[in-house]
């Protein structure tokens, strides 16, 4: 694998998680000023009282952080995290679709960024760890 390789992929993985922190602010906004998403109105808006929304920021935030984190340090601990955080989102971006399509039956073209986001940064966080795994032990150029 050549030497840009990870650094595109970690571009990729800020320019995403950015993505999906702005529409997840989005999301968040709508749902404390009442907007007209239809999701704020259901029992699937909130856990524990805490909008998703707010859980889909903390995700990207981390995401962002860990992503920038990595470029300035290249610690390569962070490409396991990649793939461990992409884990998270890909199985709540299957939840999502679950209840999107089967119980409530409303598409939300926010949450589907949210699923599109959250799928791609699963790709990109296991290609970041099969890239430290194909790699010789220490830091990545």
């Amino acid at each position: 694998m050549s030497k840009e390789a990870p650094k595109r992929l970690i571009i990729g993985i800020i320019t995403i998680s950015l993505i999906g922190l702005v529409n997840t602010a989005y999301l968040a906004v709508k749902h404390y000023t009442g907007g007209s998403l239809d999701y704020n109105l259901l029992e699937y808006a909130t856990v524990l009282g805490v909008p998703i929304a707010i859980f889909g920021m903390i995700y990207f935030l981390i995401f962002l952080m860990s992503g920038l984190l990595y470029y300035d340090t290249k610690n390569k601990a962070f490409l396991s995290g990649f793939l461990a955080l992409g884990v998270l989102g890909l199985v709540t971006a299957l939840w999502l679709l679950y209840l999107q399509f089967v119980s409530i039956k409303i598409i939300c073209g926010f949450h589907m960024v949210f699923v599109g986001t959250a799928i791609i940064l699963f790709i990109l966080g296991l290609i970041s760890f099969l890239t430290k795994s194909q790699n010789t032990p220490g830091q990545l150029e």
